[in-house]
């Protein structure tokens, strides 16, 4: 019996309804909870899908991504189906994370700014259950990890940015690219990122959170090292530490004036961290003796606090309301603190010469320290190990197979005042906070404070204008006219060097960045292009997924520019290209840290360091 035509073209239609109902994926997404699911979930997902969800929520939001159920073909690189998160509203927006595909739900996806990508694709073989993700836009304030890090099979770096509760991360995208950033800091003012760039260039360079153009602040020398920097971002102040021309000093944001703060009895200055409130700055140095010291911002009240049974102390972190300050050293591969007159000193970690500790950070209730690994890896993979401050729980919270360097993390919370938060404290360039919320001012290199205590001169005009000021009835060769006594003439002196002093003002603020350190000769090298594509993806979340770069990393045709190899215990001389099989199965070391061994002294054991868990061995002598 012959089906009547009504009948069949009731069916296509039909049919052709249920394909579209099934295949119609993605969209706009406005309301601030929701559901991103696959087409037909929680039945299989049909073959040629590419959908696009774009979450999209008030300004000052951010959006957070939970998977509830995941099932998505699982192949090497996810080459086949997959699911990609971006932070933004566009597929040129920094992707976060690698690509999904796996049969159990992925971590966390939480963007850091207001709007949040989606894509789901599936080829022409197979099908699966495919995914359900439930997702929230709310106010959170900002909390997030900076990372520096530079490569090892190509020169190049990149800076992480990573959610402290979520981990989720990715490269901020810059241009020209990062060569060789070694430290950081973050100015939640005008929310940007401030680093050093060491080796081929030695600049401090900055660019906003959302990354862009990457600007140089400030040029050290051709021949300098910026191993450490510091930013107060209420006296809008940057420091840094400067290896070769053996010096601490600090840069004003708003004029880059400079001002060199400490220049003698320093040998290898490296790390430096800040008081904020009260003016204080504490730093490490690699010499002979290793040692840690502290001053005011001035250079004043200069005092060492450590400097017995010290190495490499390559990072330091500041606890001001706990009394404590932190370091970690990369000879010992010790983790240490003392109060923050250098009293009471602890090891917290004990790697046992295993591990080659770089940067230190603390938040919350723990310490996150980058760790190069041991000098035979060092080239393969980094970790961040975190470490309670009770010294009682260590982790690896992730790995990576890049040089992992400085790490800061930013908690959004009130800034502690200081007396530099208002005009600048009434100076003209430099203002110094002190304790009690009070301040004092100061000049750039080559000027001196004048008596009012907050304008500044060129030391010569100082002199000159001196001259004026103290005469009792000799010709001033500066004016040339004669003082006479009387109420009248001292009148005409005194416009007259105000005059002088508003003139050298002027003229210094259209210089500021006049009588830098004293520039050398500079090593040959090259560098890449500043137009090169950033070869990196950003780390995995850690629950489900180490640090990983993506498939698209590049590998040079030989060794090209090698990191610096001056200083042995900082860098590996061993250069060799990634072994990829890290990224297969990325596991990391953990035993060092989870099983500590007794430490090893190469002299008797310190009667004045306590130790949380394991005593060292004071017979056991270290080569």
């Amino acid at each position: 019996m012959a089906v009547p035509r009504f009948v069949v073209l009731c069916l296509t239609l039909y049919q052709i309804v249920l394909k579209c109902k099934v295949e119609a994926c993605g969209g706009n997404l406005t309301s601030l909870t929701g559901t991103v699911q696959s087409p037909n979930f929680p039945n299989n997902y049909t073959n040629g899908l590419s959908c696009v969800y774009v979450i999209k929520a008030p300004d000052g939001y951010r959006v957070t991504l939970n998977f509830t159920s995941f099932d998505v073909e699982a192949v090497p690189n996810c080459l086949s189906d997959f699911v990609e998160v971006r932070d933004g509203d566009n597929e040129d927006a920094p992707r976060i994370g690698q690509r999904m595909c796996n049969t159990s739900p992925p971590s966390t996806r939480r963007s850091f700014h207001n709007n949040l990508w989606v894509k789901f694709v599936t080829n022409n073989n197979g099908t699966r259950a495919g995914f359900s993700a439930i997702y929230t836009a709310e106010i959170i304030p900002d909390s997030f990890f900076l990372i520096a890090a530079t490569s090892v099979t190509s020169v190049g770096g990149s800076i992480f940015l990573m959610d402290t509760e979520t981990r989720s991360n990715y490269i901020i995208p810059m241009s020209p690219s990062l060569l060789n950033p070694i430290a950081l800091d973050y100015d939640p003012v005008e929310k940007r990122i401030f680093w050093t760039e060491v080796g081929i260039v030695n600049h401090i360079r900055s660019a906003g959170l959302t990354g862009g153009r990457a600007e140089t602040v400030f040029d050290a020398g051709k021949d300098a090292v910026l191993d450490g920097l510091a930013v107060d971002h209420v006296s809008r102040l940057i420091f840094y530490t400067d290896t070769v021309n053996k010096l601490v000093a600090m840069v004003t944001m708003s004029t880059l004036a400079h001002k060199t703060v400490v220049n003698s009895s320093l040998d290898k200055p490296r790390a430096i961290v800040l008081d904020t409130s009260n003016g204080v700055m504490f730093w490490t140095d690699w010499g002979g003796p290793a040692k840690i010291e502290r001053a005011n911002y001035d250079g004043s009240d200069r005092r060492t606090l450590v400097n017995s049974y010290l190495l490499a102390i390559n990072a330091l972190a500041l606890d001001v309301a706990s009394n404590r300050l932190y370091w970690a050293d990369a000879g010992t591969d010790l983790v240490e603190y003392s109060d923050l007159e250098g009293e009471g000193r602890t090891v917290l970690l004990n790697a046992q010469k295993t591990r080659h500790f770089f940067g230190l950070a603390l938040f919350q209730d723990s310490l996150y320290i980058t760790d190069w690994g041991p000098e035979a890896v060092q080239t393969k993979l980094s970790l961040i190990v975190r470490q309670t401050v009770d010294g009682r729980n260590v982790t690896v919270f992730g790995s990576v197979p890049l040089r992992l360097n400085d790490i800061h993390i930013y908690h959004a919370q009130p800034s502690e005042p200081n007396g530099c938060g208002s005009n600048n404290g009434g100076c003209s360039v430099f203002c110094i906070p002190l304790p009690g919320n009070s301040s004092k001012c100061t000049c750039p290199d080559g000027q001196s404070l004048v008596s009012d205590g907050k304008s500044c001169v060129n030391d010569e005009d100082l002199s000159s204008t001196t001259d004026v000021q103290t005469s009792t009835g000799d010709e001033n060769p500066s004016l040339n006219v004669p003082l006479v006594a009387g109420a009248a003439a001292g009148g005409v002196v005194v416009v007259v060097v105000l005059i002088i002093i508003v003139v050298v003002v002027v003229r210094k603020r259209r210089h500021p960045l006049y009588d830098r350190p004293k520039k050398t000769k500079k090593k040959k090298g090259r560098r890449n292009g500043d137009d090169d594509e950033n070869p990196y993806t950003g780390l995995g979340s850690v629950r489900n997924e180490p640090f990983v770069v993506s498939d698209s990393l590049r590998h040079t045709e030989g060794v090209t520019n090698p990191p610096d190899t001056r200083d042995s215990g900082r860098y590996s001389s061993e250069y060799v290209e990634l072994d990829d099989t890290a990224l297969d199965n990325p596991e990391a070391p953990t035993d060092d840290y989870l099983h500590p061994t007794p430490c090893s002294w190469s002299r008797s054991k310190p009667t004045s360091i306590s130790y949380i868990h394991a005593e060292p061995n004071p017979d056991h002598v270290s080569a």
